[in-house]
């Protein structure tokens, strides 16, 4: 018997994590934007804090720890990070921001980059636990034009 794997390309999970992510913070402030530099916590699909701190910094950002939280500084405002415990996903509170558009071009690329970096992961540990098993193994491998990973397993 053969299993089949298909990790999503960063494109495709892009489209389907809207309001989620970095999106998230811009759709929320705009939506909200009413004079106020503050607005509430909005949930992020954002899981793994190391992850989403390297894809950060990989777009310059310093990343300050705050207690459990990630803290980043922009030009256009500051974003905390934190981890819920109850959803098991960071929550990102914006806040002294200036404008959406800075906002957006500021995080341009942060969710793209935590995305790519889960797809990385989840690829190493399926690879990892097929080697490490002597009852299984790679049939084939193929990266798909959109950078789908399509990975075939015998068991």
């Amino acid at each position: 018997m053969s299993l089949l794997f298909t990790m999503t390309s960063v494109g495709v999970a892009m489209g389907l994590t809207a309001l989620t992510g970095a999106a998230a913070v811009v759709e929320a402030f705009s939506l909200h934007h009413c004079g106020d530099k503050e607005i509430d916590p909005i949930e992020t699909r954002f899981a793994d804090g190391m992850l989403l701190r390297q894809a950060l910094e990989a777009h310059g950002f310093e990343v300050q720890e705050v207690g459990d939280s990630l803290v980043v500084v922009t030009p256009v405002g500051s974003l905390e990070f934190a981890l819920r415990a109850e959803t098991g996903s960071y929550w990102v509170r914006a806040y002294d921001l200036v404008d959406e558009r800075d906002l957006a071009a500021a995080l341009g690329g942060v969710s793209e980059t935590y995305l790519q970096g889960v797809q990385r992961s989840n690829y190493v540990t399926l690879m990892e636990r097929v080697a490490a098993r002597d009852d299984v193994s790679v049939v084939s491998e193929e990266i798909l034009e959109d950078d789908t990973i399509v990975v075939t397993i015998e068991v």
